[in-house]
């Protein structure tokens, strides 16, 4: 008995394993298509980045993503200053 359940932890060990290895492809396969179309649209633009960010304004919300694009800060929710 004590045989069978080490066998079956072995199995669950190597589902577990099989398991993050594919979700470690699906995460390296995101993050090409990613790059891929960021690629794409840097060529489109053909060094305009003022309309790239402009369509960008309504996207980004970070503040750290706004200002990569140039963009100004977000106003608050009351609408009187900037969110920092």
């Amino acid at each position: 008995m004590e045989k069978k359940r080490r066998q079956i932890e072995k199995l669950r060990a190597e589902e577990r394993a099989l398991k993050a290895q594919i979700r470690q492809a699906e995460r390296r396969a995101d993050t090409r298509r990613k790059i891929l179309l960021g690629s794409w649209l840097l060529a489109q633009a053909d060094g305009d980045f003022r309309a790239l960010a402009s369509r960008l304004d309504e996207f980004l919300t970070r503040p750290a993503d706004r200002d990569l694009f140039g963009l100004p800060p977000l106003p608050t929710e009351e609408g009187d200053e900037p969110l920092e």
